[in-house]
């Protein structure tokens, strides 16, 4: 039986790291392992946030890579590249089924997320409900051409597609097939930082595929498939943002719409992104929404709360940046050289949830055991 991976990735700000745990929890929830890429080159690990946030992985059995920056690409870009390597970088049997997601968006349809496709993408369509003014956006056979240029900026409608991060799932065998070997290979010759490399390449690399010659049939409302790839679009769900009319169907974001003190879940809700956490007013009331919707993680998030605030990060405070951060800036990092991996004879989980080593060679640093390591290979 394969397994399912999440993959996400986070460097060690508040602002996103807080919500790896919380999210990796929600994932298990629903059948899912979690395989994460941390930042390696942020000395915010070693602070009492930082190692809250990192026991937390450890207890939900969360795999860990650690991942240096990948010049020219910044801190955010090569984190949000690392997520399509994760095939590449951690040992997945090559059945198992990978799915990209955002380490700050919890999900909250659990039939949507069930997934039993080998590729698929969730929300092909997210981009394009962008600039949609509210209709529903078509999808033709003639949208499925990859670009000269894959590392092209979007234009408005008529627009190619750009399929997102979230959700882009493939078993391992296929995202091997689609990528290059390393986010270093891929960016060899680049001059910039590009931020939305991530999704143009994982575009690009779909549309190029053998596996999607074909027609696109459509196989019941907002399902279709082309040759392998299978297209899953909430395109009736309800639109929950207050403030925007372009904007995917089944998406809660913020306090822009919906809050709990309005009541239930709203129905139809695919998937929640909290509010970004800030040092000076964290916003607790997105636990709350966790919660109501897995209401078996209450304990746990109170727990999790709880050490949070007792690591000093308090309103008004900012500790994380007197340990580490401030001495760096928000987005500077130290430079550090990394060991090649390591090969440790257990099951292909971090147990020690520390970055590596500094010594020759700048690698991706995995811990897995000798049997994953042949899974990978077969």
């Amino acid at each position: 039986m394969r397994t399912r991976w999440v993959s996400l990735s986070t460097d060690a700000l508040p602002t996103y790291a807080t919500w790896a745990p919380v999210v990796a929890h929600v994932w298990k929830s629903l059948g899912y392992r979690t395989a994460i890429h941390l930042h390696v080159d942020h000395a915010g690990w070693a602070t009492p946030f930082g190692e809250i946030v990192r026991r937390e992985l450890e207890r939900v059995d969360a795999m860990v890579a650690w991942i240096p920056t990948t010049r020219p690409l910044s801190v955010g870009s090569t984190m949000r590249a690392s997520r399509i390597f994760a095939a590449h970088t951690l040992p997945f049997a090559p059945d198992d089924f990978v799915l990209t997601a955002d380490a700050d968006i919890v999900p909250l349809d659990a039939k949507f997320f069930d997934r039993s496709e080998d590729f698929v993408v969730l929300r092909p369509l997210y981009q394009r409900w962008c600039h949609a003014g509210g209709q529903q956006p078509p999808l033709r056979d003639e949208d499925f051409v990859p670009s000269t240029n894959p590392n092209m900026q979007m234009p408005g409608l008529p627009m190619p597609l750009r399929f997102p991060q979230c959700y882009t799932g493939a078993t391992a065998r296929i995202w091997r097939e689609l990528m290059p070997s390393s986010l270093a290979e891929m960016v060899k010759g680049f001059g910039h930082d590009n931020g939305d490399l991530d999704e143009l390449r994982t575009t690009h690399a779909i549309l190029s595929s053998p596996r999607i010659r074909g027609t696109l049939v459509e196989l019941e409302r907002g399902h279709w498939r082309r040759g392998e790839l299978h297209l899953v679009d909430p395109v009736d769900r309800p639109l929950l943002l207050r403030t925007r009319v372009a904007f995917p169907r089944g998406a809660l974001v913020g306090s822009q719409g919906w809050t709990p003190k309005e009541g239930p879940i709203p129905f139809g809700a695919v998937d929640f992104q909290p509010a970004r956490f800030e040092f000076d007013e964290p916003p607790w009331w997105c636990f709350d929404v966790v919660r109501m919707r897995y209401p078996h993680l209450s304990s746990w998030l109170d727990t999790y709360r709880r050490d949070l605030e007792l690591s000093g990060w308090t309103p008004g405070r900012h500790p994380p940046r007197t340990e580490g951060f401030a001495r760096m800036g928000a987005h500077r990092t130290k430079k550090v050289r990394m060991s090649p991996v390591a090969i440790r004879d257990e099951e292909p989980v971090v147990k020690a949830m520390r970055p590596p080593s500094m010594q020759s060679g700048r690698r991706a640093t995995v811990t897995m055991s000798p049997a994953a390591l042949r899974r990978r290979s077969s």
